[in-house]
């Protein structure tokens, strides 16, 4: 399959995404846990992640695509209007969205975010300089699984190191690779910043962790993000067990010098992430 063929095809011939004169429909797909997660100091459903998802899904499409103005307005879009989508084959478009990132090899996939890369690496470790941090914090919940089971899961999914498991979490993934050294190569968009960058997280740095524990979740997994020789962030998710299932409290930590939508959107793509990873874990587990 093409790109062209892949990425056009997401979800229908017109457009992919698109909500239906009857409003958004939920994705028919097999048992999954139910999750809730906390965003702002409140509980949303799984649904207004997998819309968040869905609007994410046509941004990078066209970033892909070579269409430039197209993805900015998307971005846009998905930043400001938030409008109803529809997630009824979100499921199947995000797999397609990988797919069309791995056939087109690691090479082009580059190419296509070459411009924002080079933009991020130049500004990001000048933002992380001053070495202050905001946190982008959110909690989710599930009714299935325990805390051990998802970090000892989690922290096998990094080392196999297989390209679909990382792209398939969230549309703005463009490549999550292990190195033999344990670090985790990222190039993804965080949050609200529009342009992809890409960082290392090293999971056996937690001299540079900028989240202190917290004593509720016994179940961690920590490290530093280092981009050029400079830490710019840092990642602390942190697990605990509830009566049924169990909640993650998710944190990465942001230059304070970087605008606020940066930190408050990323929690977006946390969601969606964890979101996508949590059910995947289930699926495997057999939870």
């Amino acid at each position: 399959m093409i790109l062209g063929a892949a990425v056009t095809g997401l979800s229908g011939a017109t457009s992919f995404g698109a909500a239906s004169a009857a409003g958004p429909r939920r994705a028919s797909v097999d048992p999954v846990p139910v999750l809730r997660a906390r965003i702002g100091g409140r509980w949303r459903p799984r649904e207004e992640v997998l819309q968040w998802e869905a609007r994410r899904i046509q941004v990078a499409a066209r970033k892909l695509r070579g269409e430039a103005v197209g993805a900015l307005l998307g971005d846009l879009d998905a930043l400001v209007l938030r409008r109803a989508t529809s997630t009824a084959d979100v499921v199947r478009d995000r797999r397609r969205l990988a797919e069309s990132k791995l056939e087109m090899g690691d090479d082009a996939v580059m190419r296509a975010v070459s411009t924002d890369l080079a933009v991020s690496g130049a500004v990001t470790p000048l933002a992380a300089a001053v070495g202050r941090w905001s946190i982008s914090h959110i909690e989710l919940a599930s009714d299935r699984g325990s805390a051990a089971g998802f970090v000892r899961w989690y922290r096998e999914m990094v080392l196999r190191n297989r390209p679909m498991d990382g792209l398939v979490a969230c549309p703005d993934h463009y490549r999550l690779a292990t190195s033999p050294d344990g670090g985790q190569e990222v190039v993804e968009v965080t949050g609200g910043s529009m342009l992809a960058s890409r960082f290392v997280v090293a999971y056996d740095d937690a001299d540079h962790v900028s989240v202190p524990p917290d004593p509720r979740y016994p179940r961690r997994i920590v490290g530093s993000a280092n981009a050029g020789g400079t830490v710019i962030g840092s990642v602390s998710h942190q697990a605990r067990d509830l009566r049924r299932g169990f909640e993650l409290s998710l944190n990465v930590a942001f230059p304070r010098t970087l605008p606020f939508w940066f930190v408050s959107e990323h929690r977006w793509h946390l969601a969606c992430e964890f979101s996508n990873w949590v059910e995947a874990y289930a699926r495997e587990s057999g939870v």
